[in-house]
């Protein structure tokens, strides 16, 4: 069995929410870390930005997301996407959504924009811890 290497990161907003620098496809992007979403998501309208491709799929055939509130939100498959924390690639897969009422909603309470949400699956599968006292995420990764 591989060994795992600890790798601790600053968090760059804990109020009101855990935010950390990542880099999406070589350029800096930040992600809120959310423990009640399962899944990674990737704003859409960032495409271009951060230079990754979105799944083009018919309209009976694409996704669809319930959010906190029961409204129903249509997706998108994002590829080539390359991620990054603390200098370490993270594996993960990505949906892709126009989430801009978060990113401005969490802009205007931290100053920060953020790219994308990092769920619950990928911080499970890298064994994040939060130290919210210390304002750092712990992660797992193999050697």
């Amino acid at each position: 069995m591989a060994q795992k290497e600890s790798v601790i990161v600053p968090m760059h907003s804990i109020h009101p929410k855990p935010i950390v620098k990542a880099t999406l496809n070589g350029k800096t992007a930040y992600f809120l870390l959310d423990t009640g979403s399962d899944i990674n998501i990737v704003n859409s309208l960032g495409a271009g930005e951060y230079d990754f491709a979105l799944h083009k799929v018919n309209y009976s055939n694409r996704g669809s997301i319930a959010t906190v509130n029961g409204i129903e939100r249509d997706f998108s498959h994002a590829y080539n996407i390359h991620m990054m924390i603390g200098g370490k690639p993270i594996h993960c897969g990505f949906v892709s959504m126009d989430i801009s009422s978060i990113i401005k909603s969490i802009r205007k309470k931290t100053g920060i924009s953020i790219a994308g949400i990092i769920g619950s699956d990928t911080m499970k599968s890298y064994h994040f811890i939060i130290d919210y006292e210390n304002e750092v995420i712990a992660m797992k990764l193999e050697k």
